[in-house]
């Protein structure tokens, strides 16, 4: 499988992150999917902010926090010492530059990113179908 790594810009998938803590409204407004996002943890954030949106509860760090702990993934979030994750997702709604801009960060870096890892995803698919082929074959 090929290394996906490279294709996500971390400074991005916080950047939406904080936005949306910080302007939850957007979350039902915007086109984001989980597997938009590269990190599992911001996977995670992501699910847990969509599934609070969905129920019309309230999205900030607390609530986040709470339904990550609900989820079974608040750990797998939070750094050593926050098992809670809420350090962190008090530190993402901080490290949006611009709120105004998440559209932006959304359409721009996240789906770009998200973009290039389908496809390359795919052709590595192609590829090992190929050599596969090919070893059946020969």
């Amino acid at each position: 499988m090929t290394d996906l790594a490279p294709l996500h810009s971390e400074d991005a998938e916080r950047s939406v992150l904080g936005g949306l803590l910080f302007r939850p409204a957007l979350i039902g407004t915007l086109t984001i999917e989980v597997r938009d996002f590269y990190s599992p943890r911001h996977q995670a954030v992501f699910e847990a902010m969509r599934n609070l949106d969905a129920t019309t509860q309230a999205v900030d760090p607390m609530t986040v926090a709470e339904e990550l702990r609900r989820m079974g993934r608040a750990a797998a979030v939070g750094r050593e010492g926050d098992p809670t994750a809420l350090a962190y997702l008090m530190d993402l709604e901080l490290s949006c530059p611009s709120p105004e801009n998440v559209e932006r960060y959304v359409k721009d870096e996240l789906h770009w990113y998200a973009r290039k890892r389908a496809v390359v995803s795919v052709l590595s698919d192609l590829h090992q179908r190929a050599i596969r082929s090919e070893r059946e074959s020969g």
